[in-house]
């Protein structure tokens, strides 16, 4: 990457672009791979985590950029998505990364937490964990899903709620499983197999990585884990049925997909969704309504909204 200050080698600056609320989140985060090979973080947030507001990209890397570059960037990425939507040197903001201790930071910004029955921590951690909860250790990495999101809480209140009424799964996909905590949670809960997959193979990574912090064995009696695109996976081929499916994606995904998903469920099984905000979840039911499924319970945290339905 291009330098314009030779004195600024072994440096880190933030690099700051807004764009605006019409802005898909697909789109957004497709946006920040234009800096992909400089940038050692990127991140993609609504500013006040509010989906009707504005969006804050962030890159950190080393070295102060060039900003041209990072405009023409910008710009080619904004084309390739069709996005009619013009960036201004004036609105890339490089600053330097101030000297603190990153990764006590992050540490405090991911402070133990509890979820029904489950007590969430990270491996820095280092506290008593209440006796009457489950333990559940998930770190902040580079996989979705630590646990404190709306839509990942929100499953996880579900799953619990199954448990409590007496439901146990013979069989649970977690389809989109990203850092693994519904698949490993789970596990916990019934302690049946647990077949868990994703087309990220960093998440598949992170998941067995997480399977292991909380002795959750990696076999065909506990969880497996698999790289897959949707149900592109001799294992989901609409003859192996499974008691529960779990899918904490996007809206739009889990409408296109929802014939082929509703194969994969027992007569009798249950289809916990997520990963949509309040506002779509109208539509993503009738997607599973008009097929078939009944709607069971909603749950809402904040503006996201998780379906559990069953066949």
């Amino acid at each position: 990457m291009a330098q314009t200050e030779p004195d600024s080698s072994g440096e880190f600056f933030w690099i700051d672009i807004m764009l605006p609320a019409r802005v898909d989140d697909s789109v957004a985060g497709s946006l920040l791979e234009a800096l992909n090979d400089w940038a050692l973080s990127a991140t993609a947030i609504r500013a006040d985590n509010k989906h009707t507001h504005d969006w804050h990209l962030r890159w950190m890397v080393e070295g102060y950029p060039d900003r041209d570059e990072v405009l023409l960037r910008v710009t080619l990425a904004l084309q390739l998505a069709a996005l009619d939507l013009a960036i201004t040197p004036e609105q890339i903001i490089i600053e330097p990364v101030p000297q603190i201790d990153w990764l006590a930071h992050s540490y405090q910004q991911f402070a133990p937490f509890t979820v029904g029955e489950f007590f969430i921590f990270g491996s820095h951690y280092a506290g008593d964990k209440p006796a009457d909860k489950r333990p559940l250790q998930i770190d902040a990495a580079t996989a979705f899903g630590s646990g404190e999101h709306g839509t990942t809480a929100g499953c996880l209140e579900a799953l619990q709620d199954l448990k409590n009424q007496g439901f146990a799964p013979a069989h649970t996909l977690d389809l989109g499983t990203g850092s693994g905590i519904l698949a490993i949670a789970a596990w916990k809960l019934w302690g049946t197999p647990v077949l868990a997959t994703d087309i990220d193979p960093e998440c598949v990574r992170v998941t067995n990585l997480h399977a292991h912090m909380n002795d959750t064995p990696l076999d065909s009696i506990a969880l497996t884990t698999e790289v897959a695109d949707g149900f592109q996976s001799p294992r989901l081929n609409g003859e192996t049925q499974f008691n529960l499916v779990i899918a904490n994606i996007l809206a739009g995904p889990l409408i296109t997909m929802s014939a082929d998903l509703i194969k994969t469920v027992a007569p009798g099984g249950y289809v916990l969704l997520s990963g949509m905000l309040g506002e779509q979840a109208p539509d993503v039911a009738a997607a599973y309504t008009g097929k078939g499924l009944s709607l069971v319970k909603r749950y809402d945290r904040e503006d996201w909204t998780s379906l559990l339905l069953q066949r």
